[in-house]
């Protein structure tokens, strides 16, 4: 909440609000703007690479579709 009021006092204040707005925008958002350093073990290797994980990911969702969704589908059939 001290964060909130001290934004609107600043807002409310400036000459320019848009552009004030836009700073405090920047401010508050430019920290995410970080990539976290993301790894991931795939059996013995422990992968860093960007490119190489979303390889990886894709590769496995890939498989995952393959196996579960394009079986034949299975019907058993009941004397009732």
């Amino acid at each position: 909440m001290q964060k909130k009021r001290e934004a609107d006092k600043i807002i409310s204040s400036a000459t320019d609000k848009n552009k004030i707005l836009w700073k405090l925008i920047y401010k508050e958002t430019s920290n995410s703007r970080q990539r976290p350093n993301i790894t991931i073990n795939a059996g013995d290797k422990i992968i860093t690479s960007t490119q190489m994980i979303s390889e990886k990911f894709n590769s496995y969702f890939t498989e995952v579709i393959k196996t579960s969704y394009l079986k034949p589908a299975v019907t058993t059939h009941s004397n009732f």
